[in-house]
């Protein structure tokens, strides 16, 4: 499937991901969110306001299985201008459902468990600069409502964390961090090269195992994909990688021990190489993009 014209602000969009057989996008500084459906080609851009026509800076967003919109940020309260996160979910028309204030919790990617739930990982900013733990992985009912919170801050190697939205580049000082659900199971790879993480939650008793997973300082991970349990996938660049550069997908080996390494997955023709969005359905998605041709979407049966 080629993504030529997919959407119109296609370069402009903050991050790239796949839910429940669309494709998900959104911008900055404004607050859309653009999705683009696998079934039948069709797109839409949603703006996500509220009442009081607060300034909204998105940080995530993704769909469920209703095609309904949730996102995460942050705003602006009005009279008072302190700065709120959020997360929130709407219809494609853009009425919200509901909005949820989080005070100090900053959720900076997000993901919808095929029975409904929503999960999101995040950081507080003020724990972090004083030293105190807090769980960084929560979940919801699709309705909103609050279920349990998940993974210590402490159980990280990094004196300091600061997350970053899905798929975008990371600078200096921010924390490679990934979330994705799959069909039983919610994870979270997380960490700077040579102390990363996976971390996998059972989504009907929830259970948590953890494993240290052996990576290199020269490469950086572009994306994470969990299918079923204990399952996972990744694209893993060369620091020195082309931007154009096709690249193999590697699967991540669990050891009983509590260890895990990255693995070649298994050759596949060369077209089905690039960057890992997600999973859907079943299958991975792949997205290639060329120096001298339109972005294309490839889906990849594992």
């Amino acid at each position: 499937m080629s993504l030529s014209g997919l959407f119109e602000s296609e370069n402009s969009l903050y991050s790239i991901g796949i839910s429940n057989g669309y494709l998900v996008g959104f911008e900055r500084p404004t607050p859309n969110v653009h999705l683009y459906s696998l079934a039948n080609a069709g797109t839409s851009v949603t703006r996500f306001s509220l009442p009081d026509g607060a300034t909204i800076v998105l940080q995530a967003a993704t769909v469920d299985s209703d095609a309904r919109i949730l996102v995460t940020g942050a705003y602006l309260k009005r009279p008072s201008g302190e700065l709120t996160t959020f997360v929130g979910k709407m219809d494609v028309g853009g009425r919200v459902l509901f909005k949820l204030d989080l005070a100090d919790y900053g959720p900076s990617q997000i993901c919808v468990a095929p029975d409904g739930s929503f999960w999101t990982l995040g950081e507080s900013r003020s724990k972090e600069s004083s030293g105190q733990d807090y769980d960084m992985l929560r979940s919801y009912r699709a309705d909103g409502v609050f279920k349990q919170a998940y993974f210590s801050r402490r159980s990280l190697a990094q004196t300091a964390v600061a997350l970053h939205p899905r798929d975008h580049p990371f600078g200096k000082g921010d924390t490679p961090a990934f979330l994705s659900c799959g069909d039983t199971s919610v994870g979270v790879l997380i960490g700077d090269p040579g102390s990363q993480l996976w971390v996998e939650v059972t989504v009907g008793n929830g259970v948590v195992q953890v494993w240290s997973v052996h990576s290199t300082a020269d490469a950086r991970i572009l994306g994470v994909a969990l299918l079923s349990q204990s399952t996972v996938f990744a694209t893993i660049a060369p620091v020195s990688a082309r931007a154009d550069e096709l690249l193999p997908l590697s699967r991540l080996s669990l050891m009983n021990d509590g260890s895990a390494i990255w693995t070649e997955a298994p050759r596949r023709p060369r077209n089905l190489y690039g960057r890992l969005v997600g999973a859907d359905s079943g299958k991975l998605v792949v997205l290639r993009r060329s120096l001298k041709e339109p972005p294309l979407l490839f889906w990849d049966q594992p």
